[in-house]
């Protein structure tokens, strides 16, 4: 019997999934449990199996194109079994559904060869004077997000986006070579790029740097590093920064928050996110209550959220609910950066190399492994004192280890 293969939601947030690659073309057998193609959503990236055997008949929705969950992307019949009738019904919901999307004025979707679909889209809510600045700088109102009821567009909206436009770098021509390639942007990649101007356009981000000492806390590593091991774990210094700013949050909460609107919400678990990156783009999984985690359960924990995230096989909840990020550039010898917070959050950790520096003992000059710690926070929230006494308690919870054992 045919089947109409759909796009799953993923999570109650998902309000679209673009496929990225199909695993199968039209026309190939397709046996039950086969990969039958790569969906990719603004949190992660999932391989949707076969339910049924069969024939894929039908490919519906081309790679790189974004649609809404239950939306139908194939048809799976048997082999000489006629798709005529649920082309007919997929059609019809097809034209019901695109017939409300504004931003599929004026253009055709063809369901099945030689049929194509006329789609008139609905006026887009906006006030009359947001409506005459649109028109008076030539701007699509489409682009424009509205912020009254029902998403109508406001004057501000348009005014807004306009400062926007207006504020963007203008970038010389390039005249396209032949050699030139043309990478699409992942869905992934461009939530990233939304996210970050998000966060640098909203937020007044202070960074704030205070070198450590590493002496004590690399003798205390490589006294455990050989216990971990026995129990399949590779101690990283990564595991001790997450475990040292879980008892700073837990002792400064106000760090440990997120902004909704005009609130301030305080968070009583600490869910400390650690950014990963990947091919396809950065990822910030987040290792859940690790006030409550011992350094081995954060060390284990964390090693598998980063295995599962290079596999891209994170779930939903695993990529949400996050309240403090670290971001590590380390390994690539960066000794300063300014990371970007992580929208609601905020406050940010990163975490930088390790490198010998002179430091005065007792009046003589001695080397000593220092390492940078950069905080950026948001100063609607934290004042510069507040992140000062932060960054200074994990300097002392780094540089006298042994203190976590009190926590």
């Amino acid at each position: 019997m045919a089947q109409v293969v759909v796009m799953p939601k993923l999570g109650l947030t998902m309000t679209e999934g673009t496929i990225t690659k199909w695993h199968k073309k039209e026309g190939d057998e397709v046996r039950k449990g086969e990969i039958l193609f790569e969906l990719t959503t603004e949190k992660i990236t999932y391989e949707v199996e076969a339910d049924v055997d069969g024939v894929l008949k039908v490919i519906l929705v081309k790679e790189w194109e974004s649609v809404s969950p239950a939306t139908p992307v194939a048809i799976i019949a048997g082999e000489n079994e006629s798709i005529t009738s649920i082309l007919e019904s997929v059609k019809k919901s097809e034209l019901a559904s695109v017939g409300e999307a504004a931003e599929l004025k004026g253009t055709k979707e063809k369901l099945e060869l030689g049929t194509e679909l006329k789609v008139e889209s609905r006026e887009i809510k906006a006030s009359p004077a947001a409506k005459k600045l649109a028109k008076e700088k030539n701007i699509d109102l489409r682009e424009i997000k509205g912020t009254g009821p029902d998403g109508r567009i406001l004057l501000e909206d348009a005014e807004e986006f306009i400062k926007s436009k207006e504020k963007a770098v203008i970038i010389q021509e390039y005249s396209e070579d032949e050699n030139d390639e043309k990478v699409p942007l992942s869905p992934v990649r461009k939530t990233i790029a939304e996210k970050m101007v998000a966060s640098w356009n909203t937020i007044p981000a202070v960074t704030y740097g205070i070198s450590v000492d590493m002496t004590e806390l690399m003798d205390l590593k490589e006294k455990l590093e050989s216990e971990f091991e026995k129990k399949g774990v590779k101690l990283t210094y990564n595991h001790f920064l997450i475990k040292i700013c879980s008892v700073a949050l837990k002792e400064m909460p106000y760090m440990n928050s997120t902004i909704n609107g005009n609130e301030l919400i305080i968070h009583k678990n600490i869910n400390i996110g650690m950014a990963v990156a990947r091919e396809k783009g950065l990822i910030v999984p987040n290792l859940k209550n690790v006030e409550k985690k011992s350094l081995f359960q954060i060390a284990k924990e964390t090693e598998e959220l980063i295995e599962k995230a290079r596999k891209n096989s994170l779930s939903v909840d695993e990529l949400t609910g996050g309240t403090f990020t670290i971001t590590n550039l380390g390994m690539y010898g960066i000794e300063f950066f300014s990371p970007i917070i992580n929208l609601p959050e905020v406050a940010i950790l990163g975490i930088t190399a390790i490198t010998n520096k002179p430091s005065m003992v007792n009046g003589q000059i001695v080397i000593k492994p220092t390492m940078v710690l950069n905080l950026t926070a948001d100063h609607r929230v934290v004042d510069g004192a507040d992140a000062a006494k932060f960054l200074l308690r994990i300097k002392e919870l780094i540089e006298k280890p042994y203190l976590l054992i009190m926590d």
